[in-house]
C-alpha cells in the first residue's frame, strides 16, 4: 500500500466505517486500559490511568497493569494502583505480575534482563495475557489522557486491520528501507487491539515466527536498532493496521518546532505524516498527550517550555499520596552538547532541526549498514 493513497483518501478511516452498533446505549461500553510501569513509576502510572478515568465517564474502564516484580513492592504504592477501583467507571483493576513475561521473553529467545523487554513483550503479547471480549488499549506511561476514548471502542479488527496505532515521526523513506518496508511505521505508545480478534488471527505466532529467524546474539543486535516493539509490529504486520488520528499521540515539544521543521528535522515528506492541520486540530484539542524526550522532557522535571505540564501537575497534586511515593524535581543543569542544543533551539529552530536532520540521517545510515551483519534479515 503507497502512503499517496494513504493521504488522497484519507489517512485514517473515518470512526463510523469501522465502529460497532449498539444495540442497547443504557449499557456503557467497555475499555480496557493496559499499562506496564516498576515500582519506580507506580506514581506516573497511575496519573496516566486517573486522567482515562476523569476524562471517560461514559464509558466502563478495566484497567490491566503489568508489575516488574510486584510482589515486593511497598504496600503504599500497590494500594495507590489498586484505589482505581474505587472510582464508579472503573470495573476491574488487574494487576499482573512480570513473572508471566519471562516465558515470553524465553520463548523467542531474548534474555528477560534485556533491557526493554518487559514493556516490550507485554506490549507485543497482551491479548494472550487479558480475557476480554472488548478492545483494549495499551498506554505508555508517560502519556496523560485529555479527552474521551469513545472512538477506540469502536474500531472493529480482522485478519486485514489487526490494530490500530499512530503513524511514528520517524516514518521516512531512510526509515522505512531500514526495515525493509513501504508500509507506514507503528508508533506504539497508544496501541489498540481486541484480544478475541488478535487470538483468531494468530497474531502472536505471527510475531513468534518472525522472531524466530534469528538467533539470540541477533535478536539483541536488532532489537534497539528497530525502536523495538514498534519495528516487530512493522515488520511482522505492515500496512495491516488502522491508522489512528493525530489528536491520539500529541507531543508537548511538537509546537515549540512546527510544521514545516517538524518535517525537516524527520525528513518526512508531505506523503509520509499528518497534515499541518491534523496536526494543528490535534495541539487545539488533543485526546493523549505524549511526554516523550522530545524538546522539552518529562513533567515531573520542570521545564517552563511544556504548557502541558501544568495539566500534568493538576493531577499529581491531586493525589495526596503522590508527593511521598514520587518527588518532583527541577530538570538538571545542561552540559556540553545538551547544552549547546538547547542554546540553537533558542535561537534558531530551523538550525536545530536542519543539523538534526543529518545527526538522525547518519544514524539511520549506520544502522542500515550494521543489519548486514545479521543474517536472514
Amino acid at each position: 500500500m503507497q502512503l499517496r493513497r494513504l493521504h488522497k483518501n484519507a489517512l485514517y478511516p473515518r470512526i463510523h466505517a469501522a465502529a460497532r452498533h449498539r444495540e442497547n446505549t443504557d449499557v456503557a461500553e467497555k475499555l480496557g486500559i493496559v499499562l506496564y510501569t516498576d515500582e519506580r513509576y507506580a506514581v506516573p502510572t497511575f496519573i496516566t490511568a486517573l486522567s482515562a478515568v476523569k476524562n471517560n465517564a461514559a464509558l466502563e474502564l478495566h484497567f490491566y497493569v503489568f508489575c516488574v516484580d510486584s510482589r515486593n513492592w511497598k504496600s503504599q504504592s500497590s494500594a495507590l494502583l489498586e484505589s482505581l477501583g474505587s472510582y464508579g467507571n472503573v470495573g476491574g483493576v488487574h494487576i499482573i505480575d512480570s513473572a508471566q513475561i519471562d516465558q515470553r521473553c524465553a520463548g523467542v529467545g531474548l534474555d528477560s534482563g534485556y533491557k526493554g523487554s518487559y514493556g516490550a513483550f507485554a506490549k507485543l503479547f497482551m491479548c494472550d495475557f487479558i480475557q476480554a471480549d472488548y478492545n483494549i488499549v495499551w498506554l505508555d506511561s508517560d502519556v496523560l489522557v485529555a479527552g474521551g476514548l469513545e472512538e477506540l471502542c469502536g474500531y472493529r479488527f480482522t485478519e486485514e486491520k489487526c490494530f490500530a496505532a499512530c503513524i511514528d515521526m520517524n516514518n521516512s523513506r531512510g526509515w522505512r528501507q531500514k526495515l525493509k518496508t513501504d508500509a507506514p511505521i507503528v508508533v506504539a505508545s497508544i496501541f489498540v487491539a481486541n484480544p478475541v480478534a488478535w487470538q483468531a488471527g494468530r497474531n502472536s505466532a505471527r510475531i513468534e515466527q518472525w522472531f524466530a529467524r534469528f538467533t539470540r546474539e541477533e535478536i539483541s543486535m536488532l532489537m534497539p536498532s528497530i525502536v523495538v516493539d514498534q519495528g516487530v509490529l512493522t515488520c511482522v504486520f505492515g500496512s495491516q493496521w488502522y491508522i489512528l488520528p493525530a489528536k491520539y499521540q500529541v507531543l508537548p515539544g511538537y509546537p515549540l518546532v512546527g510544521y514545516n521543521n517538524f518535517r525537516l528535522l524527520f525528513s518526512l515528506r508531505k506523503d509520509d505524516f499528518y497534515t499541518k492541520k491534523d496536526m494543528e486540530d490535534a495541539v487545539r484539542q488533543p485526546v493523549i498527550i505524549h511526554f516523550m524526550h522530545f524538546i522539552v522532557t518529562k513533567p515531573w522535571l520542570h521545564d517552563a517550555r511544556n504548557s502541558f505540564e501544568p495539566l500534568w501537575l493538576s493531577y499529581y497534586h491531586s493525589v495526596p499520596e503522590a508527593a511521598g511515593l514520587f518527588e518532583l524535581r527541577e530538570h538538571p543543569p545542561l552540559e556540553g552538547f545538551e547544552k549547546l542544543k538547547r542554546l540553537l533551539f533558542a535561537v534558531s529552530p530551523f538550525l536545530f532541526c536542519l543539523l538534526g536532520r543529518f545527526d538522525i540521517s547518519h544514524n539511520v545510515k549506520c544502522c542500515i549498514k550494521n543489519f548486514k551483519t545479521i543474517k536472514n534479515w
